[in-house]
């Protein structure tokens, strides 16, 4: 009833033209009550996507991978985010799907305590970051994790959950440069190295989350264009 693709293709490069920067649009169709026309296609939002060059530190080698606490291939992002220590993430041993309300709440605790202190952090939860729905993941709204550098979606214990993409904080994402991770794949390639995350001494340790301060950066390195 409408070309949806080439309207949207012409919409996108206006608002680019306009904007001066790569955008994304949220849109809206009508349908007629019984028939499908009339149609009427609605614009809702436009907002610019903020884009970073590619760095060539962004290529890393087999070895590399395998020593890595986390890797994806499907990631949101580009370049390099360099001086974050702090690791915040949900238990996975303790992790109770009744309970992820109480998560979101101590994550909240912790992400204050970080951002009182100028400390950014890398964020590791199960299932969808930012949900509505307390069963697909933890309910965090924006000033829970407003520290967070870069967010990473582990595996839902006992159930594949549809990865988030970042929706929920898209905005948020796309200006202030933070990374983005899905490791939810049943893909072997994608993986969260939790071992070694529980091997570590906490600087502080709720009921269901661990705060790690490491001695030196992590070095995160996206590339989603590769």
């Amino acid at each position: 009833v409408i070309p949806l693709t080439e309207t949207l293709t012409s919409i996108i490069k206006l608002c680019e033209d306009s904007m001066g920067t790569p955008v994304e649009i949220e849109f809206a169709v009508n349908l007629g009550d019984r028939e499908p026309l009339p149609a009427e296609l609605y614009i809702l939002q436009v907002r610019p996507m903020i884009t970073s060059s590619l760095n060539s530190d962004t290529n890393i080698d087999e070895k590399e991978i395998e020593n890595a606490l986390c890797y994806s291939t499907f990631v949101m992002g580009n370049g390099k985010i360099d001086g974050i220590r702090d690791i915040v993430y949900v238990k996975k041993k303790d992790f109770n799907q009744s309970k992820t309300g109480s998560i979101a709440l101590e994550i909240a605790e912790i992400n204050r305590f970080l951002v009182e202190k100028k400390m950014h952090y890398l964020l590791i939860a199960p299932g969808r970051i930012g949900t509505y729905d307390p069963w697909l993941g933890i309910p965090l709204r924006w000033e829970h994790v407003s520290g967070a550098r870069v967010f990473v979606e582990s595996e839902y214990p006992g159930r594949f959950i549809e990865p988030s993409q970042g929706s929920h904080f898209f905005q948020n994402i796309t200006s202030l440069g933070i990374g983005y991770f899905s490791a939810v794949s049943s893909n072997d390639s994608c993986f969260v190295d939790e071992q070694w995350l529980d091997s570590l001494d906490p600087v502080r340790e709720t009921a269901f989350v661990k705060h790690i301060h490491l001695d030196s950066d992590l070095r995160i390195r996206i590339n989603s264009r590769a």
